[in-house]
């Protein structure tokens, strides 16, 4: 094998001479090949080339080949492109920023005709051998098929009673919920069995009957459907099916409720629904379905913190949602690069939801964009929300955006234009942000005096409190005060800015509104205390 950097990122090549299938899948950060090649590898020139993307290279022998388990160190989308050749067939693997080699998706088809030999069927041609091995980091025992280019695989988990066709680059990986669980591979086709047969039934297939395993976690049907219904006999209808239903199925009928909540905006509402669905649940069984759905709820009512602890339970795996609720939660901790990161691995899944759910996603990208000064991704979101259009409740936070996308740039006047028109919008909390900016913007620029500044800034700091909006405009005038010799005043301000955030990065950055520099100017003895005018000039003096 071989190893190369480029602008496009760090590609691993893989020859054999002969046809020799392969599988490439993902858990967490770990990505695994599988070879139908027993012949070792050397893998040395993957830790050589590897720099900072790669932490950890290991080899395990299997019974008709190998896998290569490759640990990330960050955030990268792996893509594979297999070529065939008359001496036998390349695989490169490709770790990049953005997938290079989008995959070919499999499906997977139900056959419940006859109970007793109820299967899986996944279309895969060229397939080639059944590897079994077991994961060190999970501790679960795996079934993977390889198989011969063209590259396919799983975009999203699916999920069964008794297995779980894990999200794969190329190949099939399948967990299997029990010993039993059998995998017979035929020339254009992989059967995934049981004897007695799988528990399967239809009740998770749309109204079009699609082959899938499962249905997506927000449905685009279901969710126009949760929202054009009367809510009352909705509700009612979904919670009388949720109190009937049996005990296995009782979470499936309880996710169903929470999802109706969700797409009328009633967050709490679903999670307080699906706590109760996983406290009847054993640890380690938990519905992945209820889990990821509980995480969008409590990263959407406020509570990322909870949205990220559900989305670290092993039984959601490591699929493309959950990279995309990661994200959501990352923004509403304000872990603007954490968020990018997971926001640009998972980006072609947000097409998938339901418009309002791509609007609020599309909006948090975007300011992840802008925090981290990734200028050019900002303004490719800010095309994405013209795609999909703006209500008249979000147009207000989204001027904001612009208006600082427009700023960075160095377009004055636009950002000035894009301020006003939150200004003028129903979003009270866009409109002070916005106010705030402009103000900045336009001393900046020479268009407003010290006085107006100071006297619109007070004005805002009275109608807007308790947010980093206030906090920023307390620092400016903790600033000004002193050049008017208002030093209480000063004092005053930063005193606030403090005890509203005591931790927030503007106030531990400024001297002027730092906490100790204020205690230690009112607590130093009177003998030694500097007049309280020229610590005030001292302080900020510097800030």
């Amino acid at each position: 094998m071989s190893a190369r950097r480029d602008s496009d990122g760090l590609h691993l090549m893989f020859s054999f001479a002969t046809a020799t299938p392969a599988a490439f899948f993902r858990r967490a950060d770990t990505v695994w090949l599988v070879f139908d090649s027993p012949k070792p590898l050397d893998i040395e020139p993957i830790r050589s080339q590897g720099g900072s993307i790669i932490s950890e290279v290991s080899q395990l022998p299997l019974e008709n080949g190998q896998a290569i388990r490759i640990r990330l160190s960050r955030p990268q989308m792996p893509s594979l492109a297999g070529e065939d050749q008359a001496a036998g067939v390349v695989w490169t693997v490709t770790f990049s920023d953005t997938m290079l080699t989008p995959t070919q998706p499999l499906a997977a088809i139900r056959n419940i005709t006859d109970p007793a030999l109820a299967n899986v069927t996944v279309p895969l041609s060229r397939p080639g051998l059944l590897h079994r091995l077991v994961d060190p980091d999970a501790g679960d025992a795996l079934m993977v098929v390889t198989a011969l280019p063209p590259v396919r695989g799983f975009i999203k988990r699916q999920d069964f009673v008794e297995l779980s066709l894990l999200e794969s680059i190329h190949g099939v990986a399948v967990r299997p919920g029990s010993d039993d669980i059998t995998a017979n591979i035929a020339p254009d086709k992989i059967i995934l069995g049981k004897p007695g047969g799988l528990t399967l039934s239809s009740a998770d297939i749309g109204a079009e009957r699609a082959p899938t395993a499962v249905r997506p976690i927000f449905d685009v049907v279901d969710w126009r459907k949760n929202q054009a219904e009367n809510f009352v006999a909705r509700q009612d209808a979904l919670v009388t099916a949720a109190a009937a239903a049996e005990p296995d199925q009782r979470a499936p009928a309880r996710v169903d409720l929470a999802r109706f909540y969700m797409s009328r905006g009633l967050y709490p509402e679903a999670k307080g629904v699906l706590d109760l669905a996983l406290a009847d649940a054993r640890p380690g069984l938990e519905d992945p379905v209820a889990l990821t759905v509980h995480s969008v709820a409590s990263s959407l009512m406020g509570r990322p913190e909870q949205g990220l602890k559900d989305l670290i339970n092993p039984a959601i795996g490591t699929n493309h949602d959950s990279q995309l609720w990661k994200a959501l939660a990352y923004a509403r901790q304000g872990k603007w690069a954490e968020a990018r990161e997971k926001f640009k691995n998972a980006e072609f899944a947000i097409t998938s939801l339901p418009i309002e759910l791509q609007r609020i996603l599309i909006s948090e990208a975007m300011r992840a964009s802008l925090e981290v000064r990734d200028y050019s991704g900002a303004a490719k979101r800010s095309d994405d929300l013209d795609v999909v259009g703006l209500p008249s409740e979000l147009k207000g936070a989204i001027s904001v955006l612009r208006g600082r996308l427009a700023e960075a740039l160095g377009h004055d006047k636009d950002a000035l234009g894009q301020y006003r028109i939150a200004i003028g919008s129903t979003d009270r909390a866009a409109a002070a942000e916005a106010k705030l900016l402009e103000i900045i913007l336009r001393q900046r620029r020479d268009e407003i005096s010290q006085a107006e500044v100071l006297r619109e800034l007070e004005t805002l700091s009275v109608m807007w409190r308790g947010d980093a909006v206030e906090v920023r405009a307390l620092q400016i005038m903790a600033r000004i005060y002193p050049e008017t010799g208002r030093y209480g005043e000063s004092f005053a301000a930063a005193r606030t800015a403090t005890r509203l955030q005591p931790n927030s990065e503007p106030t531990r950055a400024s001297p002027g509104c730092g906490g100790g520099a204020v205690r230690a100017a009112v607590s130093e003895p009177e003998g030694r205390r500097p007049s309280a005018g020229r610590r005030a000039r001292d302080i900020l003096r510097v800030s």
